[in-house]
């Protein structure tokens, strides 16, 4: 197949390679250039699909080649070496049944019963492979079949043997095992055959694929080597095509740069690209021929447009002239000389009315500055006016401000005092408040203390109680030392050490009952002082109540006055405060004549300003525009003084007002 494949491809390469070098001969000047390289690489592709059929058939050669020995032949001899090691094994396994001892039997046995399993799975899978389509040959199932008769030899006789040992009959076992050993040999031998088989089946692929490899990459440096060359072969024709015609229209091109148009274009007839680019350097050339003429034309334009311009340069030079001089006039205050147009040298027509509306002007800016003169003297007048009345009203603002400034002084000064004086009533309060609280502090000790003058003398009457009952035990414990010293006498020289003890019994219970008696006297004594100490308590207790009831009387005589206090406070900060704002107001008043003053005075200046600027015209003949002798203003005003408000704000914050944060705070 790979032969086949390869001759197909050497005559196609011929094939292609013949026609489409006599196809660029016969046709090279009738394709177009995309046609030409179209062919071109159409060849190359035709190449490329053939070469690549080519590889594809031999790779699918290859892959089959490759399946059929890595997963076919390769499955069947992991099979069939299965078979080989179970039989081989359960010979082994058989004659250990049939000649060992008892107790090491039962794990041959189970051994041969596992390797039967092994084997029964191996055929199954074997089996399969076989039964499907193209699963193996004629000789393949021979051997298999020959395979499956020796198993069903040996199988009845393996188990006769087991079934021998099991009856303990070992003499039988082992003649029976004489007759099983050539069926194991024969069994291996056919399954050796098998394998075999199979490799040698591999090795005979493995030469073909070796030499399908070796075929096939000399049939790809062959391909290789026509496909270089058709490429060199197809460049070369539809280089040479292209080329060749465009080199010479380059040639036509520079030659129509340098001038020369005579020359005749080539290539004109051609029916392609190169053909359509020979028109078009045709059709550049006529343009460029019918360029020159246009360009003779032109100059010939140029000349009298350049005597029309000169002409028309000299009238704009004496229209520019004339302004010039008459905007010069302007500037120097001259309102009196128009522009003319004398007879022996008229202005020229087509400028005469931008002439004429210079005179115009000329004549309106005349009457508007004498009529702004006019005004300026009215206004001079008006402003000298305005800035005596703003100096009076300035004079009378100020004198109003410092009054209103000693009466907001003196209301600081009694304000200052009355709030000193409800500051002190207020301090006094506190005080009074604060005697209050340890007189009431002092109450609470002292209730505290007869309380525990009253605990003490209960305490008192029951340890009284409790020594009372001591004296008692005492005097009932000498009574029973006394019996019981009678009692011992009694009893003679036998109780004469229990008259010992009841002796000393007596003599505790006496000291018992004097220490009782002394300390009730004591404790008596003791009540009565506590007692004493009680009335005393109470009566002092009965003291600070009636002081804690003249305090509050006091802490509320000084609370009304400082209440009353604080109110006069109150009402001096209002006071206070609207005559501050009264203050505020007129220092206002007081900056607003001010300024009113200082714009008049400005306004005085700018009008004598306006008359000087006026004097420098000249209007209706006269030399100047001469007007009344001004007055400076400025020398006779006399700015007020005004108090800052930071000023009288100093002495009481408290009233600061919104007054403050006008356009007058800074004044």
């Amino acid at each position: 197949m790979l032969h086949f494949w390869q001759s197909d491809l050497m005559n196609l390469a011929d094939t292609l390679s013949s026609f489409s070098i006599w196809r660029f001969k016969l046709q090279n000047f009738r394709l177009g250039i995309g046609a030409r390289l179209g062919a071109g690489f159409g060849v190359m592709v035709i190449l490329i699909v053939a070469m690549t059929v080519t590889y594809i058939g031999n790779v699918h050669g290859l892959n089959a080649d490759l399946t059929q020995i890595n997963d076919v032949n390769a499955a069947k001899q992991r099979y069939a070496i299965n078979f080989r090691g179970s039989v081989h094994d359960r010979a082994i396994a058989i004659r250990d049944v049939a000649m060992l001892e008892s107790r090491d039997r039962a794990a041959a046995v189970d051994e041969i019963a596992s390797l039967a399993d092994d084997y029964s799975r191996s055929e199954t899978a074997l089996t399969q492979m076989m039964h499907k389509s193209g699963g193996g040959t004629a000789l393949e199932r021979d051997i298999l079949e020959r395979i499956e008769r020796i198993q069903a030899q040996t199988n009845p006789l393996v188990e006769r043997i087991i079934a021998l040992q099991s009856a303990g009959d070992t003499e039988a076992a082992l003649e029976t095992l004489a007759q099983v050993r050539p069926l194991f040999v024969a069994w291996l031998s056919a399954i050796n055959e098998f394998i075999d088989l199979h490799e040698a089946e591999n090795q005979r692929i493995g030469a073909e694929v070796r030499g399908t490899t070796e075929a096939f990459r000399s049939v790809a440096l062959a391909s290789l080597a026509v496909a270089v060359a058709l490429a060199l072969i197809t460049a070369f024709l539809v280089g040479r095509s292209i080329l060749r015609p465009v080199g010479g229209l380059s040639a036509t091109m520079a030659q129509m740069s340098k001038g020369d148009y005579t020359l005749k274009v080539p290539f004109l007839t051609q029916r392609d690209e190169i053909g359509d680019m020979a028109r078009t350097v045709e059709l550049f050339r006529q343009a460029l021929i019918k360029s020159e003429e246009v360009q003779a034309s032109q100059l010939a334009m140029q000349e009298d447009a350049r005597k029309k311009a000169e002409s028309e340069a000299a009238r704009q030079s004496r229209v520019v002239r004339d302004i010039s001089a008459g905007l010069t006039r302007l500037a120097d205050g001259d309102l009196t000389t128009p522009i003319t147009s004398p007879a022996d040298d008229p202005f020229p027509a087509e400028y005469d009315a931008l002439r004429a509306a210079y005179n115009e002007v000329v004549e309106r800016l005349a009457g508007i500055v004498s009529r702004i003169g006019a005004v300026t003297v009215s206004v001079r007048a008006g402003s000298g006016e305005i800035n005596a009345a703003a100096q009076d009203l300035s004079a009378r603002a100020e004198t109003q401000a410092a009054t209103l400034e000693q009466s907001a002084a003196a209301l600081n000064e009694l304000a200052e005092s009355v709030r000193s004086t409800a500051q002190r009533a207020s301090d006094a309060e506190k005080a009074s408040q604060n005697n209050r609280s340890h007189a009431e502090s002092g109450a609470q000790i002292v209730r505290d203390a007869i309380g525990a003058m009253r605990r003490i003398e209960k305490s008192s009457e029951q340890i009284t109680r409790i020594i009372d009952v001591i004296d008692d035990i005492a005097f009932q414990t000498n009574l029973l030392a006394l019996n019981a010293g009678v009692e011992a006498a009694r009893a003679g020289e036998a109780g004469r050490g229990f008259a010992v003890v009841a002796s000393e019994v007596r003599g505790l219970a006496q000291r018992a009952s004097d220490s009782a008696r002394e300390i009730k006297g004591l404790i008596q004594e003791s009540a009565t002082q506590v007692e004493a100490g009680s009335t005393l308590v109470e009566r002092t207790g009965e003291s600070l109540e009636d002081i804690l009831m003249r305090a509050s009387e006091v802490s509320e005589l000084v609370a009304d006055i400082a209440g009353a206090a604080s109110e006069q406070a109150t009402g001096l900060a209002e006071i206070n405060t609207g005559v501050n704002q009264l203050d505020q107001v007129t220092q206002q008043n007081a900056a607003v004549a001010e300024e009113t003053t200082a714009a008049a005075t400005s306004l005085l200046q700018k009008a004598e300003d306006l008359t000087q600027e006026l004097s420098g015209f000249r209007t209706g003949g006269q030399p100047g525009i001469h007007f009344a002798e001004v007055i400076d203003m400025r020398t006779q005003t006399k700015r007020p003084s005004a108090r800052s408000s930071k000023d009288k704000q100093a002495g009481d914050p408290s009233t600061k007002t919104a007054l403050n944060k006008g356009p007058w705070e800074d004044y």
